[in-house]
């Protein structure tokens, strides 16, 4: 990781070696496992509610090769399949903390109504 100014604030910025790591990897695909069950759980005592929303997801500190500033970079989208958002919204807290146990710092980006 490497640290980077965003506006007035020092970030620590993920890089592509340290998004390539088998524990980073191993902890997305585990949140990701988990957020599925969760959201097929919600469906099934809710049905499918809320907005249709694309591009929610959590979001990493991310510093691309040669740049100087960092951005966003989205590591785990909304399970695809389920329309409404309130579906995925429903766990999300409990998905960011699997991944804050894991060592990765999360912001939960909400997407844009489609």
């Amino acid at each position: 990781m490497k640290t980077a100014t965003h506006g007035n604030e020092q970030v620590e910025c993920y890089q592509d070696a340290d998004l390539a790591t088998a524990e980073f990897v191993q902890a997305c695909e585990t949140a990701k496992g988990l957020w599925r069950t969760r959201c097929t759980e919600y469906l099934n005592r809710h049905g499918q509610e809320g907005s249709s929303v694309i591009g929610a997801g959590f979001t990493v500190w991310y510093l691309p090769p040669r740049a100087r500033k960092p951005r966003r970079k989205i590591i785990l989208y909304s399970p695809s399949g389920f329309q409404g958002s309130l579906v995925w919204e429903a766990s999300k807290d409990e998905i960011a903390q699997v991944l804050k146990d894991a060592g990765i710092e999360v912001n939960y980006e909400w997407g844009s109504m489609d």
